[in-house]
Protein backbone atom coordinates (compact mmCIF):
# COMPACT_ATOMS: atom_id res chain seq x y z
CA UNK A 1 0.00 0.00 0.00
CA UNK A 2 1.26 3.49 -0.90
CA UNK A 3 1.92 5.93 1.94
CA UNK A 4 -0.46 8.83 2.45
CA UNK A 5 2.46 11.28 2.20
CA UNK A 6 3.39 9.88 -1.22
CA UNK A 7 -0.20 10.18 -2.44
CA UNK A 8 -0.39 13.76 -1.21
CA UNK A 9 2.80 14.67 -3.04
CA UNK A 10 1.04 14.32 -6.40
CA UNK A 11 -2.30 15.81 -5.31
CA UNK A 12 -3.24 19.36 -6.19
CA UNK A 13 -6.37 19.33 -4.03
CA UNK A 14 -7.60 17.38 -0.99
CA UNK A 15 -11.25 16.68 -0.25
CA UNK A 16 -12.26 15.49 3.22
CA UNK A 17 -15.28 13.71 4.55
CA UNK A 18 -16.24 15.30 7.89
CA UNK A 19 -17.71 12.94 10.50
CA UNK A 20 -15.33 10.12 11.36
CA UNK A 21 -12.57 11.81 9.37
CA UNK A 22 -12.11 15.27 10.86
CA UNK A 23 -14.18 14.63 13.99
CA UNK A 24 -15.19 11.68 16.18
CA UNK A 25 -18.36 10.26 14.62
CA UNK A 26 -19.54 8.27 17.64
CA UNK A 27 -18.91 10.99 20.21
CA UNK A 28 -20.88 13.49 18.16
CA UNK A 29 -23.72 11.49 16.67
CA UNK A 30 -24.42 8.46 18.89
CA UNK A 31 -26.01 10.71 21.58
CA UNK A 32 -28.03 12.51 18.90
CA UNK A 33 -29.48 9.34 17.42
CA UNK A 34 -30.24 7.84 20.83
CA UNK A 35 -32.14 11.00 21.74
CA UNK A 36 -33.85 11.11 18.34
CA UNK A 37 -35.01 7.50 18.58
CA UNK A 38 -36.31 7.94 22.12
CA UNK A 39 -38.14 11.08 20.99
CA UNK A 40 -39.85 9.19 18.17
CA UNK A 41 -40.79 6.32 20.49
CA UNK A 42 -42.28 8.65 23.10
CA UNK A 43 -44.35 10.57 20.58
CA UNK A 44 -45.52 7.40 18.81
CA UNK A 45 -46.24 5.64 22.12
CA UNK A 46 -44.87 2.34 20.85
CA UNK A 47 -42.50 0.56 23.19
CA UNK A 48 -41.16 -1.69 20.44
CA UNK A 49 -40.26 0.97 17.89
CA UNK A 50 -37.11 2.20 19.64
CA UNK A 51 -35.34 -1.14 19.21
CA UNK A 52 -36.60 -1.43 15.64
CA UNK A 53 -35.18 2.00 14.78
CA UNK A 54 -31.84 1.19 16.38
CA UNK A 55 -31.56 -1.86 14.12
CA UNK A 56 -32.78 0.06 11.06
CA UNK A 57 -30.36 2.97 11.54
CA UNK A 58 -27.44 1.05 13.02
CA UNK A 59 -27.31 2.55 16.51
CA UNK A 60 -25.64 0.39 19.17
CA UNK A 61 -24.50 1.18 22.73
CA UNK A 62 -21.79 3.83 22.51
CA UNK A 63 -21.66 4.15 18.74
CA UNK A 64 -22.94 3.78 15.21
CA UNK A 65 -22.56 0.72 13.00
CA UNK A 66 -20.27 1.48 10.02
CA UNK A 67 -22.05 1.59 6.67
CA UNK A 68 -25.56 1.65 8.15
CA UNK A 69 -27.77 4.75 7.71
CA UNK A 70 -26.95 6.68 10.90
CA UNK A 71 -23.26 6.56 10.04
CA UNK A 72 -23.33 7.35 6.32
CA UNK A 73 -26.70 8.56 5.02
CA UNK A 74 -28.06 12.07 4.65
CA UNK A 75 -30.62 13.63 6.98
CA UNK A 76 -33.41 13.58 4.36
CA UNK A 77 -32.77 9.88 3.68
CA UNK A 78 -32.83 9.00 7.38
CA UNK A 79 -36.04 10.95 7.89
CA UNK A 80 -37.67 9.02 5.03
CA UNK A 81 -36.58 5.71 6.56
CA UNK A 82 -38.04 6.55 9.96
CA UNK A 83 -41.27 7.94 8.53
CA UNK A 84 -41.59 4.73 6.50
CA UNK A 85 -41.13 2.62 9.63
CA UNK A 86 -43.88 4.57 11.39
CA UNK A 87 -46.22 4.25 8.42
CA UNK A 88 -45.56 0.51 8.35
CA UNK A 89 -46.78 0.51 11.95
CA UNK A 90 -50.05 2.09 10.84
CA UNK A 91 -49.18 5.67 11.61
CA UNK A 92 -50.74 8.29 9.33
CA UNK A 93 -48.00 9.71 7.00
CA UNK A 94 -48.58 13.34 8.02
CA UNK A 95 -48.52 12.38 11.69
CA UNK A 96 -45.37 10.33 11.11
CA UNK A 97 -43.61 13.29 9.48
CA UNK A 98 -44.62 15.53 12.39
CA UNK A 99 -43.33 13.01 14.94
CA UNK A 100 -39.99 12.69 13.16
CA UNK A 101 -39.62 16.45 12.76
CA UNK A 102 -40.28 17.15 16.43
CA UNK A 103 -37.99 14.34 17.60
CA UNK A 104 -35.18 15.58 15.35
CA UNK A 105 -35.59 19.17 16.51
CA UNK A 106 -35.33 18.17 20.17
CA UNK A 107 -32.33 15.80 19.78
CA UNK A 108 -28.89 17.17 20.57
CA UNK A 109 -25.47 15.93 19.40
CA UNK A 110 -22.59 15.14 21.71
CA UNK A 111 -19.27 17.03 21.89
CA UNK A 112 -17.41 18.03 18.73
CA UNK A 113 -14.12 16.15 19.09
CA UNK A 114 -11.39 16.71 16.46
CA UNK A 115 -9.40 13.67 15.34
CA UNK A 116 -5.89 15.07 15.51
CA UNK A 117 -4.88 18.67 14.88
CA UNK A 118 -7.39 19.34 12.12
CA UNK A 119 -6.81 23.10 11.91
CA UNK A 120 -3.02 22.84 11.70
CA UNK A 121 -3.15 20.12 9.02
CA UNK A 122 -5.58 22.01 6.80
CA UNK A 123 -3.61 25.24 7.21
CA UNK A 124 -0.50 23.39 6.08
CA UNK A 125 -2.29 21.99 3.03
CA UNK A 126 -3.53 25.45 2.05
CA UNK A 127 -0.08 26.95 2.62
CA UNK A 128 1.34 24.36 0.22
CA UNK A 129 -0.92 25.74 -2.53
CA UNK A 130 -3.49 22.95 -2.52
CA UNK A 131 -7.24 23.46 -2.75
CA UNK A 132 -9.25 21.95 0.10
CA UNK A 133 -12.86 20.75 -0.06
CA UNK A 134 -15.40 18.99 2.13
CA UNK A 135 -17.80 16.27 0.91
CA UNK A 136 -20.12 15.21 3.72
CA UNK A 137 -23.53 13.59 4.18
CA UNK A 138 -24.29 16.04 7.00
CA UNK A 139 -26.53 19.07 6.45
CA UNK A 140 -25.09 22.41 5.39
CA UNK A 141 -26.14 24.42 8.44
CA UNK A 142 -24.48 22.04 10.88
CA UNK A 143 -21.46 21.51 8.64
CA UNK A 144 -20.71 25.24 8.44
CA UNK A 145 -21.14 25.60 12.22
CA UNK A 146 -18.77 22.72 12.94
CA UNK A 147 -16.11 23.83 10.47
CA UNK A 148 -16.26 27.28 12.04
CA UNK A 149 -15.76 25.77 15.51
CA UNK A 150 -12.81 23.75 14.19
CA UNK A 151 -11.26 26.99 12.94
CA UNK A 152 -11.08 25.92 9.29
CA UNK A 153 -14.19 27.30 7.59
CA UNK A 154 -12.32 30.16 5.93
CA UNK A 155 -9.73 27.71 4.57
CA UNK A 156 -12.21 25.55 2.64
CA UNK A 157 -12.73 26.28 -1.06
CA UNK A 158 -15.79 24.10 -1.70
CA UNK A 159 -18.26 22.34 0.59
CA UNK A 160 -20.71 19.70 -0.61
CA UNK A 161 -23.39 18.66 1.91
CA UNK A 162 -26.05 16.00 2.11
CA UNK A 163 -28.98 18.41 1.91
CA UNK A 164 -27.65 20.39 -1.07
CA UNK A 165 -29.48 20.15 -4.38
CA UNK A 166 -28.00 17.63 -6.76
CA UNK A 167 -25.76 14.64 -6.21
CA UNK A 168 -24.78 13.18 -2.83
CA UNK A 169 -22.28 10.50 -1.90
CA UNK A 170 -21.59 7.88 -3.17
CA UNK A 171 -22.41 9.49 -6.51
CA UNK A 172 -19.00 10.25 -8.08
CA UNK A 173 -20.37 13.56 -9.36
CA UNK A 174 -19.76 14.97 -5.88
CA UNK A 175 -16.00 14.78 -6.54
CA UNK A 176 -16.08 15.18 -10.31
CA UNK A 177 -17.85 18.53 -10.09
CA UNK A 178 -15.30 19.78 -7.56
CA UNK A 179 -12.45 18.76 -9.84
CA UNK A 180 -14.06 20.46 -12.84
CA UNK A 181 -14.75 23.65 -10.89
CA UNK A 182 -11.09 23.79 -9.88
CA UNK A 183 -9.87 23.06 -13.42
CA UNK A 184 -8.36 19.75 -12.32
CA UNK A 185 -8.53 16.12 -13.39
CA UNK A 186 -9.99 13.60 -10.92
CA UNK A 187 -6.54 12.05 -10.48
CA UNK A 188 -5.29 15.44 -9.25
CA UNK A 189 -7.55 15.13 -6.19
CA UNK A 190 -7.10 13.11 -3.03
CA UNK A 191 -10.22 12.07 -1.10
CA UNK A 192 -9.90 11.28 2.61
CA UNK A 193 -12.71 9.45 4.41
CA UNK A 194 -13.54 6.87 7.04
CA UNK A 195 -16.03 4.50 5.38
CA UNK A 196 -16.58 2.24 2.41
CA UNK A 197 -19.28 4.74 1.45
CA UNK A 198 -16.48 7.29 0.96
CA UNK A 199 -14.29 4.71 -0.75
CA UNK A 200 -17.02 3.89 -3.28
CA UNK A 201 -17.36 7.60 -4.05
CA UNK A 202 -13.63 7.93 -4.72
CA UNK A 203 -13.33 4.73 -6.75
CA UNK A 204 -16.29 5.65 -8.99
CA UNK A 205 -14.76 9.09 -9.61
CA UNK A 206 -11.24 7.81 -10.28
CA UNK A 207 -9.89 9.74 -7.30
CA UNK A 208 -7.13 8.30 -5.05
CA UNK A 209 -8.42 7.50 -1.55
CA UNK A 210 -6.91 7.64 1.94
CA UNK A 211 -8.78 5.76 4.65
CA UNK A 212 -8.91 7.21 8.17
CA UNK A 213 -8.84 4.19 10.47
CA UNK A 214 -8.23 4.88 14.18
CA UNK A 215 -5.99 2.51 16.10
CA UNK A 216 -7.75 -0.70 17.04
CA UNK A 217 -10.13 -0.63 14.07
CA UNK A 218 -10.09 -3.67 11.81
CA UNK A 219 -8.59 -2.87 8.42
CA UNK A 220 -11.10 -2.69 5.61
CA UNK A 221 -11.20 -5.55 3.16
CA UNK A 222 -11.06 -6.52 0.39
CA UNK A 223 -10.23 -2.93 -0.65
CA UNK A 224 -8.70 -0.85 2.16
CA UNK A 225 -8.07 2.19 -0.05
CA UNK A 226 -4.80 3.43 -1.46
CA UNK A 227 -3.34 4.43 1.93
CA UNK A 228 -4.42 4.41 5.56
CA UNK A 229 -3.88 6.87 8.42
CA UNK A 230 -5.07 7.04 12.02
CA UNK A 231 -5.67 10.82 11.80
CA UNK A 232 -5.31 13.34 8.99
CA UNK A 233 -2.17 14.70 10.70
CA UNK A 234 -0.25 11.87 9.02
CA UNK A 235 -0.88 13.42 5.60
CA UNK A 236 1.63 16.16 6.35
CA UNK A 237 3.87 14.31 8.82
Amino acid sequence: MTSAVDLLSSARAVVFDKDGTLTDLDARWAPFFESFIEGVAQRHDDGAIADALRVLLGVVPGGLVPELPAAVETGPHIRRLVVGELVDRRCDPSTARAIVGKAEASARPGPLTPLGDVAATIRQLVASGRRVGIATSDGRRNTLAELRRLGVLDLIDTIRCGDDDGSVKPDPAVLLVMAADWGLMPADLLYVGDSRHDLRTARAAGVPFVAVSPRGRVEWSPDPGDACVTTIDELVA
